[in-house]
């Protein structure tokens, strides 16, 4: 969907589009709570982690924050 650039996996990974015009809000976000895998010229693969997780905190990140933020 073009207002959705974020594909949330079960398994802790993150892909985000960069074609998207929401891909400067949605990098911001994820660059917040997870470590970049690989930044090709379409398509960048995230990994959420404990210690990013710890990290998104540390800057005053909220579980929910967090979860309604990846619903959006």
């Amino acid at each position: 969907h073009i207002t959705r650039p974020l594909w949330v996996c079960p398994n802790r990974f993150i892909f985000l589009e960069t074609f998207s015009p929401f891909y400067q809000e949605a990098y911001d976000f994820v660059i917040s709570i997870a470590y970049a895998e690989y930044r090709l010229e379409h398509i960048h693969k995230y990994i959420v982690t404990p210690n990013s997780l710890f990290a998104a905190v540390s800057v005053g990140f909220t579980a929910d924050l967090i979860i309604n933020k990846l619903k959006e």
